[in-house]
C-alpha cells in the first residue's frame, strides 16, 4: 500500500510575524494522533517540518529561533482544533473500509487477562 500523505491548510491560523504556520501533513490511509506541521519565518518555508501531537496540542520538535518557537506554542490549540475536526472524518473513513473490522471498536475485540 503506497503512503499517501494529505495537506491540510493552516494558513488561518494567527501567528506572531515574522513566523507563519503553511500546513499540516498528516497520512490518508489512516488515523494518527500526529502530524508534522510546515512553517515559515520571514517568508521563508523552513525545511524540517516539526512533529505535533494533535491530541495533548504540542509541538514535539522545536525550531532553533526562540521567537518562531513561542509562536507556535501560543498557534498549537488553533491547530489542534483544525487538525482534530480532520482527524475525527479521517477515523469515520477508516472505520467505514470493508478492511477495517467491523467490531475494532468492541471491547472484547481486544482480550483482557485478569
Amino acid at each position: 500500500m503506497a503512503n499517501h500523505i494529505r495537506e491540510i491548510p493552516l494558513d488561518s491560523v494567527k501567528t506572531e510575524a515574522p513566523v507563519a504556520v503553511i500546513c499540516a501533513e498528516m497520512p490518508e490511509e489512516y488515523p494518527t494522533p500526529f502530524a508534522r506541521v510546515l512553517y515559515a519565518v520571514n517568508g521563508q518555508n523552513q525545511e524540517e517540518r516539526l512533529r505535533f501531537d494533535i491530541d495533548k496540542q504540542v509541538f514535539i520538535d522545536h525550531p532553533e529561533n526562540d521567537q518562531a518557537d513561542q509562536s507556535l506554542k501560543d498557534a498549537a490549540p488553533d491547530i489542534a482544533r483544525i487538525l482534530g475536526s480532520g482527524r475525527l472524518h479521517q477515523l469515520v473513513k477508516w472505520l467505514d473500509n470493508p478492511d477495517v473490522p467491523q467490531n475494532i471498536l468492541d471491547p472484547e475485540y481486544y482480550p483482557y487477562e485478569e
